[in-house]
């Protein structure tokens, strides 16, 4: 969330932003040079394909946004409290109950 890397806006979700050069796409931070992480592909894989099957679902809802923290130990932002919702309370919209 650096904004002289990610740009002014660095905290939204904007997948076709511009890049300095050197940037990975993703924008995450998994280390660098010797202590980098190694299973960061395989970590980047797996948040895309469970993002890609969870938006799927035309009726998810936000009940309630994360807080977005720092966390000193790790060095790196935290989401915390994200609440989601799948289906519409009663059932689907028109539906008789």
């Amino acid at each position: 969330m650096d904004p002289a890397v990610m740009g002014e806006d660095a905290g939204a979700v904007c997948p076709h932003r511009p890049l300095p050069r050197g940037v990975q796409a993703q924008g995450l931070a998994f280390g660098d040079g010797p202590h980098r992480c190694p299973g960061a592909f395989l970590a980047i894989k797996e948040s895309d394909m469970f993002l890609r099957r969870l938006l799927l679902w035309n009726d998810l809802e936000i009940v309630r946004h994360p807080t977005v923290g720092y966390n000193e130990i790790v060095k790196g932002y935290e989401l915390r409290g994200l609440r989601l919702r799948l289906g519409r309370l009663g059932g689907p919209k028109g539906a008789n109950a």
